[in-house]
This record gives C-alpha cells, sequence and structure tokens, in this order.
C-alpha cells in the first residue's frame, strides 16, 4: 500500500511539474490590475501579485519587460485575464516595477 501511495505521489508530482514547463518560457501579452480592494480568486494578497488562468496559486514567477530589461518576482494570486489574446493579469506594482501601464509583452520564466 505504502508502495502505491509513493508511486501515486510522484506521478502526480511529476505531471504537475510537466504541466507547469509548458508555461515555463515565452513571452507574453499581459495587462495590469488593480488589485487594492483585496480580493483575490485565491484569497492570497502579494505585494507582487498575478493572475493567471490555469498555473496553480503561489507559482513563482519571474516577469521581464524586454523593452527595458526590468525584471520582477510574482506570484500567481487570481485568475484571469478574461480577455482574449492576453495570458497574463499583474497588480499595479508588477506594472509599476516593470515600467509599463496599459498592455505590454513580457516574458514570464516559472521559478519555482
Amino acid at each position: 500500500m505504502r508502495y502505491i501511495m509513493i508511486l501515486a505521489i510522484l506521478f502526480t508530482t511529476s505531471a504537475h511539474a510537466k504541466n507547469l514547463n509548458n508555461y515555463s518560457t515565452g513571452h507574453h501579452n499581459a495587462s495590469w490590475y488593480n488589485d487594492r480592494s483585496g480580493r483575490t480568486a485565491s484569497g492570497m494578497r502579494h505585494h507582487y501579485g498575478v493572475a493567471h488562468r490555469t498555473l496553480p496559486f503561489g507559482t513563482r514567477l519571474l516577469i521581464t519587460n524586454p523593452k527595458n530589461g526590468r525584471k520582477v518576482t510574482a506570484v500567481v494570486t487570481d485568475r484571469g485575464p478574461f480577455i482574449k489574446g492576453r495570458t497574463l493579469d499583474v497588480n499595479q506594482n508588477v506594472a509599476r516595477a516593470l515600467g509599463f501601464s496599459g498592455t505590454a509583452h513580457l516574458k514570464m520564466e516559472i521559478v519555482n
């Protein structure tokens, strides 16, 4: 029984890692949102928060603005964006740190 449980955990973990690797690199269209209300889908608050449709809550991302080279590490705390063609919604603190307003083409890497 213990052997089966260990195999199940390893399979689940490796499947989860493969899913995360699908998003690990690349450029993504992003927009910013104001999360000062404190309401996020995860219930978590983070100074550098990001919304993503499918990545697990708590996933840490290194986000880079290729136009100016600025980088910030952010945490997935919310769901979205819900506008076709966008992959990320970053909160106002991330947008400020990356030096953009409105929309941007950002590079995203998973760091955990």
